[in-house]
């Protein structure tokens, strides 16, 4: 995503949220990697409870998604989306797909057509609710710069 969407398109109005989450044993807020994507538009989260990976696999844009917790996939939003109600993604959806590193090639031709206007990648890598069980992300990200 970082080479493939936000280097070639600097100047382009667009953010990501990129939401971490521990899926494998070695994934931990302490060892998040910042280079990862490092662009000034891209604001990092850390879920510790997997909640939005448990919220995404409900979704039936997901349906296929080989694992009850949803991790390494994007999902590509016009900047009108809204997400009005927690119990359904927001709408519309632009694009989507897994992993993000065998599609990201896919998530920039698919944002080609929205650069025009105002768009937000989410990226769910994991989110700190605003509440729990509630995904929406609406918080700030911590002090400390982490996720």
């Amino acid at each position: 995503m970082q080479e493939n969407l936000l280097d070639n398109f600097p100047n382009a109005p667009l953010h990501v949220y990129a939401v971490w989450t521990p899926i494998l044993g070695r994934d931990t807020r302490e060892g998040w990697e910042p280079t990862l994507l490092y662009d000034r538009r891209v604001t990092h989260y850390w879920d510790a409870d997997n909640d939005v990976s448990r919220w995404m696999g409900r979704q039936p844009d997901f349906d296929d998604y080989p694992d009850p917790l949803v991790w390494d996939v994007y999902a590509l939003y016009h900047g009108d989306a809204r997400w009005e109600n927690v119990e359904q993604a927001p709408w519309p959806l632009e694009g989507f797909g897994w992993t993000v590193a065998d599609r990201s090639a896919n998530l920039a031709i698919a944002a080609i057509p929205l650069l025009e206007d105002w768009w937000r990648a989410f990226l769910p890598l994991g989110v700190a609710p605003r509440q729990p069980g509630d995904p929406r992300l609406l918080l700030a990200p911590p002090e400390d710069g982490r996720p």
